[in-house]
């Protein structure tokens, strides 16, 4: 879609788990770019469905692995750039279950919330360095995560949400590009 329209579009694929792949792959977008302006970290993995007290370690352990030190490997990585070569624009996906109780989901919720303080401390200690930061925490969203789920769940996360549905994609993807748009100059920190 990006090179139909005349843009560029290259493909790395790496675990954001290890920080030494984050730094190769920040590496590698630089060099081929000439730079670092925008990063969307995206990062995001679920958990079994249970109480707080029947969560495991391992699950914990596999969720923050993911959710939190992943965005955290890309952020340090890219702020590290962003910093030297005069500001940018980072937007983190956290969730919507961040910001408010979410029965069952607490390994995941825990996750995500963690995103949206980073985030906020970001944007504070950076904003002198012209870079902007972001949570974004979209509700329920058609992911092929979510598409694994049972259809009656899927209705009924639809019918959690004050519009009736699911969001798609492409909705969160015009959020991001407002983000990272002079449009938004004047913003930093917002969740």
């Amino acid at each position: 879609i990006v090179e139909a329209a005349g843009g560029f579009a290259a493909h790395y694929s790496g675990d954001v788990r290890q920080r030494e792949v984050v730094h190769d792959l920040v590496e590698a977008t630089v060099e081929r770019l000439g730079g670092l302006d925008i990063a969307f970290n995206n990062a995001g993995i679920g958990a079994p469905r249970t109480l707080i007290a029947d969560t495991s370690e391992e699950d914990l352990a596999r969720v923050l692995d993911v959710n939190l030190f992943g965005v955290w490997h890309c952020m340090a990585e890219e702020l590290r750039h962003m910093a030297a070569f005069g500001g940018g624009v980072i937007v983190n996906s956290a969730s919507a279950t961040a910001l408010r109780a979410a029965p069952g989901l607490a390994a995941y919720a825990m996750s995500k919330a963690a995103v949206v303080q980073l985030s906020r401390t970001a944007a504070v200690e950076y904003a002198d360095r012209r870079i902007r930061v972001f949570a974004l925490c979209p509700g329920p969203i058609r992911t092929p995560m979510l598409e694994r789920l049972p259809a009656e769940t899927l209705e009924s996360l639809a019918r959690g949400v004050p519009i009736g549905r699911l969001g798609a994609v492409e909705e969160v993807a015009r959020v991001v590009v407002w983000l990272c748009s002079p449009e938004a100059s004047y913003m930093t920190g917002a969740v």
